[in-house]
């Protein structure tokens, strides 16, 4: 695939992120910045159902095989060790069985952002949405959507009741998918690394340990959200 291809796929601003990171390494510059959002599991689950429909297949990845396409399609670039327990979801067309056209992963453990020094703190109820994508070709008729309220709903059966989400706030698109289900707005994280410092800082409810790492050790800063005190459907 063309380096134009794969911009027209992903978007310019999320390319340029890409290739910036490819070409800069790590220890010498970083920048990051998300809104974190928690979402209304209860209003999922219902538009989970309201979704349901013989054009696609939307299910939990459990194959290997299928895992590992759910991570190319998805761009998922988290190591394995941080994310082999995760849950996987993906979308097809019902008369396309086999073709992963788009998904989103759900981490239910701790995760450490190695590059960036800061590390992501879950009680065991909590879990979080991460590298969400569906293919160009499946824009435009719900698909993102209908994998979205899935998960929520899947999530919900599997007993978390707090699901969370960091989006980049130059990501226009997700950010006005996800609020669709926001139920309150948690915080904002930015981070800085210049070589091997890093200053983590935040604004809301979250909590952290401390705001500078030194990233070549494992001294990461820690990140905690609030449990919710709402459980919908409890």
């Amino acid at each position: 695939m063309s380096i134009i291809q794969q911009i027209r796929r992903r978007g310019v601003l999320h390319s340029f992120e890409t290739l910036f990171n490819r070409w800069v390494p790590a220890w010498l510059f970083r920048f990051s910045a998300g809104v974190v959002m928690e979402l209304d599991l209860e209003a999922m689950r219902q538009r989970a159902t309201e979704l349901a429909s013989e054009e696609f297949i939307v299910a939990r990845v459990e194959d290997p095989g299928d895992r590992k396409t759910l991570r190319e399609v998805t761009w998922n670039s988290v190591p394995l060790d941080y994310s082999q327990d995760d849950y996987g979801y993906s979308i097809q067309r019902s008369d396309q069985p086999g073709r992963i056209l788009g998904g989103v992963w759900a981490g239910k453990t701790d995760f450490i952002e190695a590059d960036l020094g800061f590390e992501l703190e879950f009680s065991p109820d909590q879990a979080w949405l991460y590298c969400a994508y569906v293919d160009r070709e499946a824009r435009g008729v719900g698909a993102y959507g209908r994998v979205l309220a899935f998960a929520g709903h899947d999530l919900w059966e599997l007993g978390y009741r707090q699901l969370l989400v960091i989006i980049q706030p130059w990501n226009g698109a997700s950010m006005h998918v996800h609020q669709k289900y926001q139920t309150r707005r948690v915080g904002r994280i930015a981070v800085l690394r210049v070589g091997p410092f890093a200053w983590v800082m935040r604004h809301g409810e979250i909590e952290q340990t401390k705001s500078i790492a030194f990233v070549p050790r494992r001294n990461t800063v820690r990140l905690r959200f609030p449990r919710t005190t709402i459980h919908p459907g409890a």
